[in-house]
């Protein structure tokens, strides 16, 4: 229920799972997931898209991750396994209570660093090294490619 902020490389890797993993039809049922999430959300501050009450669009039937093995770096720093849990954290901080939830900090602390180092190294070398929303990225990136194919 939060926005993922990705690098560019992020949102291709996943894309090119999805592209490699999934039929034609599964791949448009996604896009169209895509798009209603990101109409939905698009305008909306971090701290209100709980109240949306919108799950990320790579969340199957089962609540797991579609791009499991290939998910971004700051989905990676997120440690909790209970969604019921994050979600009361998430509404609890929008009330101004303090989000209680059980993580690894150090592993969310190294994949945020990594995060930060691997848009320094694109700024550096000259790429776009801007972050945007998974979902965002991932809808430009699968629109792209089901045009081409």
């Amino acid at each position: 229920m939060v926005n993922v902020s990705v690098l560019l490389p992020e949102a291709a890797a996943a894309t090119e799972y999805l592209l490699n993993h999934f039929s034609r039809d599964r791949l448009t049922l996604l896009r169209a997931r895509l798009e209603d999430l990101y109409r939905s959300i698009r305008w909306l501050e971090d701290a209100d898209r709980p109240f949306v009450r919108a799950s990320c669009a790579f969340l199957d039937d089962n609540e797991s991750c579609m791009i499991h093995p290939i998910r971004p770096l700051l989905c990676r720093s997120v440690t909790s396994t209970d969604p019921a849990r994050c979600r009361d954290a998430l509404v609890a901080q929008v009330f101004g209570e303090p989000p209680v939830i059980l993580s690894n900090l150090f592993q969310s602390r190294l994949f945020e660093e990594a995060f930060i180092a691997l848009g320094q190294a694109l700024e550096r070398t000259g790429y776009d090294h801007r972050s945007r929303t998974l979902t965002e990225s991932v809808l430009e990136f699968l629109q792209t490619s089901l045009k081409h194919h």
